[in-house]
């Protein structure tokens, strides 16, 4: 229950009472109530700096970031303002979800017992994962373990299996099945024994495999980090010619020099280049073994240093999501992709020097870095140049 101190002149004065609230609300405990009246400037000063931080700037309710609340109103443009009202967001949240989040748990023990004990890959297609209720998920993949434990012969190791509203096998040699045609035991029976889709599945499955064999072969004639064919490409007999024809190619010139780092991408696409991302040569597979060897060699010093740089920004990156995570004892601390490394270490110092003040609030939270500061039901999103 909250605490009633009473009114008037025999109650608590209205000037203390924002005070010894902040005060509460850090110890976890119920705030004033009785206290009579108080302005709403009052009231909001009661988020505007908590614990009197440093970097805490008080803004008025009515400014143009304002936003309405159940407890009141703040200026989202305000992290100090704007994180109470996003903390309590989330948790609520997070409360609601509870039951799905068991549920999401039960689901996801169904498929790794599936993978550990039955070598049997499962997944969700984006469709059923956003759109099919998670008991209905577990209930579809519960009719298969009861099948497979009451007959021992049905071997399905290797096999990936994806659950959707369609029958199909895909080009790399994954199973897709509809989920709403397979509503009981029997009917995973009819399915399995009398479809096609396992023995394509497994030509098709064979086939790729050959071709992840060839590219561990042709990174290590390279001398390279790795060589990897996308999932668009892998499938394809033009794949398998160009691999074959790049390591005939590599052996007779020799290994690269200095390129261990160096990642090469094949795929579906027309111009050799560099990824100005991470440094990865683009091979299009469609070219010939000599151009994109000779393309490789000439372009060997431009790929090494963007790797080496993008290599450095994901150690920052991790050693900045440790140091924010460690302090603020946030649970998720991550980067919005609009947002640059630069932008991203800025806004985490900003926030380990304020972890005194923000501690109260962040504990607990996922915490994105952002263009904005913004509310969801899974994470809380911060500017990148907030305003304290």
């Amino acid at each position: 229950a909250s605490w009633d101190l009473g009114s008037g002149s025999d109650g608590m004065s209205p000037e203390l009472a924002p005070a010894l609230n902040k005060l509460l609300k850090a110890c976890g405990l119920d705030t004033i109530v009785g206290v009579g009246a108080a302005p709403a400037e009052d009231y909001y000063d009661f988020f505007s700096e908590p614990f009197g931080g440093a970097e805490s700037n008080w803004s008025h309710p009515h400014a143009s970031h304002a936003h309405a609340h159940a407890g009141g109103h703040y200026d989202s443009s305000r992290l100090m303002h704007f994180l109470p009202y996003a903390c309590d967001h989330f948790h609520s949240k997070q409360g609601q979800y509870q039951g799905q989040r068991h549920q999401g748990q039960q689901l996801d023990m169904v498929r790794s017992t599936l993978r550990m004990f039955r070598g049997l890959t499962m997944t969700l297609s984006k469709t059923v994962s956003e759109e099919t209720p998670a008991e209905d998920v577990s209930a579809c993949l519960g009719h298969l373990v009861k099948l497979l434990d009451g007959d021992t012969t049905i071997n399905l190791r290797g096999v990936k299996i994806t659950l959707d509203y369609c029958f199909k096998v895909s080009p790399v040699g994954v199973i897709h099945v509809d989920m709403r045609e397979l509503s009981d035991v029997e009917a995973w029976a009819a399915y399995l024994s009398s479809t096609g889709d396992l023995a394509v599945a497994k030509e098709k499955r064979t086939f790729v495999e050959k071709i992840r064999c060839s590219e561990e072969d042709l990174a290590s004639a390279l001398g390279i980090s790795s060589v990897h064919c996308t999932s668009a490409v892998a499938h394809s007999r033009q794949c398998e010619a160009f691999l074959g024809s790049l390591l005939q190619a590599a052996e007779r010139a020799g290994p690269l020099s200095s390129a261990k780092p160096i990642k090469v991408v094949v795929e579906a696409c027309d111009d050799l280049a560099i990824s100005e991302t991470d440094g990865s040569v683009v091979l299009p597979v469609s070219a010939g073994a000599e151009e994109a060897l000779s393309f490789l060699r000439a372009n060997l010093t431009d790929a090494l240093l963007t790797t080496m740089k993008y290599d450095k920004e994901l150690k920052e990156l991790d050693r900045l999501k440790c140091l924010v995570r460690s302090r603020l004892k946030i649970r998720i601390y991550s980067k919005d992709k609009s947002v640059t490394l630069h932008e991203f270490r800025q806004c985490s110092n900003r926030l380990v020097r304020m972890s005194k003040s923000l501690l109260p609030y962040t504990e607990g939270l996922n915490v994105r870095v952002s263009d904005a500061n913004r509310m969801s039901d899974t994470s809380v999103d911060i500017a990148w140049n907030f305003a304290a």
